[in-house]
């Protein structure tokens, strides 16, 4: 049960990552940057 758990927050940050980099990626404004800084902290926390 415990690895499966572990399976799907691995799958869920990854899913996070690949987003983020994505949108990064199409907005390489720094004023952009900083909401979605302040977005993934209000989504990890």
């Amino acid at each position: 049960m415990k690895d499966k758990i572990k399976l799907v927050k691995e799958r869920n940050s990854w899913r996070i990552a690949e987003w983020f980099r994505d949108v990064v990626l199409d907005h390489p404004k720094l004023q952009t940057w900083r909401i979605l800084k302040a977005n993934a902290k209000t989504l990890w926390n």
